[in-house]
């Protein structure tokens, strides 16, 4: 989870909500002709960028008003994903140090 906060490609970006930002965790490596292919995907005004097993997507709008399908990213990644917006993301990870600094 450290690795996943430490490369989002939005954290040094002003003005980046992070109720706005979602994770999403690929169940397998899609291979990087997938990865191209979703880099490639316009779906303006969201933002997708993806890193090695995540797919981070940024919503300025909020994901309810969103054309964006993720049941067609899964179809292009050929896995399923399941997302967490930033929130969550990082809550998980303090939880997680917190249980590991308390052994």
């Amino acid at each position: 989870m450290r690795d996943v906060v430490a490369r989002n490609p939005f954290a040094k970006r002003r003005g980046i909500e992070p109720g706005k930002l979602l994770v999403s965790f690929l169940a397998s490596d899609p291979g990087e002709e997938a990865r191209e292919k979703v880099r490639q995907m316009k779906c303006d005004p969201e933002e997708l960028r993806i890193e090695e097993r995540e797919l981070y997507i940024y919503f300025p709008n909020g994901s309810g008003r969103s054309k964006l399908s993720l049941a067609k990213l899964e179809k292009v990644l050929k896995t399923p994903i399941t997302g967490r917006n930033w929130n969550s993301v990082t809550k998980v990870l303090e939880m997680a140090e917190a249980r590991e600094a308390s052994k």
